[in-house]
């Protein structure tokens, strides 16, 4: 938001003809100062040595870069892929490891992730995440779960007390049921 620009000076007296003089260096969060122009958008940059060359009460305009902040993208066990983008309209990139990829501030990022077979990413991972990036940056840590399978037991010819149990995937199955032949 550039109400948010911290300026000790708003207005100063200048000459036509002459050089501009020391100009204030103003302030906003996560931006930096890259100079005073004579349009909002585009125009030409003004500096202390540019000749005042207006004959009337004229505006600058502060033009500003955003910063870069990092969003550290961290590997739990059993994720497999990353997938990330810095703002809505660019397309996802993707990583298999630790990364730290730098977003501009103040925009709107957004990650998901895949996991290994016989795990799904939390509902955080799966759909995906978004933040708007600070200044401080950010982190996606996506968890993956292991999943639950239903095995059914086939007695094929006998018959057995359990007919199916849940299990959870990389786990012990646990006691299996008897099954007798008649």
């Amino acid at each position: 938001n550039k109400s948010d620009v911290e300026l000790l000076q708003n207005s100063k007296q200048v000459t036509y003809d002459s050089e501009y003089g020391d100009m204030p260096q103003p302030k906003l969060t996560g931006h930096t100062f890259i100079g005073w122009y004579t349009s909002a958008s585009g125009g030409e940059k003004v500096e202390s040595t540019t000749m005042v060359q207006t004959a009337k009460s004229h505006s600058l305009y502060a033009h500003w870069t955003a910063n870069s902040c990092p969003l550290s993208l961290k590997f739990t066990p059993n994720i497999t892929y990353i997938h990330y983008r810095p703002n809505a309209s660019t397309a996802y990139s993707v990583v298999s490891s630790d990364s730290v990829v730098d977003i501009p501030y103040g925009s709107l990022w957004y990650a998901y992730a895949d996991a290994k077979d016989g795990y799904s990413p939390s509902s955080t991972a799966i759909n995906p995440t978004t933040g708007t990036m600070g200044t401080d940056g950010a982190e996606f840590a996506p968890v993956a779960e292991a999943k639950t399978y239903k095995v059914t037991f086939r007695p094929n010819g006998g018959n057995s007390a359990a007919s199916y149990a849940y299990v959870v995937y990389d786990s012990c199955y646990g006691e299996l049921p008897s099954a007798e032949r008649i």
